[in-house]
This record gives C-alpha cells, structure tokens and sequence, in this order.
C-alpha cells in the first residue's frame, strides 16, 4: 500500500461502531475472543453506543490484510490488543518473553 493511501485513511473521521481487537487466532485465542473480548465488548452499550467486536480474521473483503489491519484501527471506536506472552525460555540465567509480532505491529500502527 502506497504510504499516501495508509496516511489519508486514519485522517478521516467516520468512525464505526466497533471495537478493533487485535489478537493471535487459532486455539484457544479463539475461544478467548468469544468468551471475554466478545462477551465484556458486546455485553452492553457503552456511552450510548452497541458497540461490535472485530478482528481481522472476521473482515471479509478482498483487500490486503494490511489495509484491513490499518482500516480497523483507524475508524473503531477502540483498539484492544491481547499481548499475552506466548513463550518463555532461559538463556545465560536471562529470562525471554515473547509475545505475537503481529499483534505488536497492530500496537504500533495504533
């Protein structure tokens, strides 16, 4: 995607009545989107708004991932990211994390 076409789509201000989560997929993610993020976003109104939970995953267009990705974070309501670690290890005595790079690139465009 051209950088002008990214940068012009965050600059308008229509914004629609979701809440962009930004989480790996597969099990058990699956099962965590639908039994806290769904249930606690969609539950009731906030501030008068119904609002609707989405990840990428449920988008259906024939656009790029990329722009699906920019497209949700720049017109939801919300962003709610899941940053969970999804490995540990120990190397010298040193303790690693880490954590989905997909979902830390979601973070950093929002």
């Amino acid at each position: 995607m051209h950088p002008r076409v990214f940068l012009d789509s965050f600059w308008r201000n229509d914004l629609k009545d979701e809440v962009f989560v930004a989480m790996q997929f597969g099990d058990p993610y699956d099962q965590r989107f639908e039994q806290i993020f769904r249930a606690a976003i969609e539950r009731e109104p906030l501030a008068g708004l119904s609002l609707k939970a989405v990840r990428v995953d449920s988008r259906r267009t024939g656009d790029s991932i990329l722009s699906e990705i920019s497209d949700g974070i720049a017109h939801s309501q919300l962003v709610v990211a899941d940053i969970s670690v999804i490995h540990q290890c120990e190397t010298d005595g040193s303790k690693h994390v880490f954590r989905k790079g997909n979902v830390m690139y979601e973070v950093g465009l929002a």
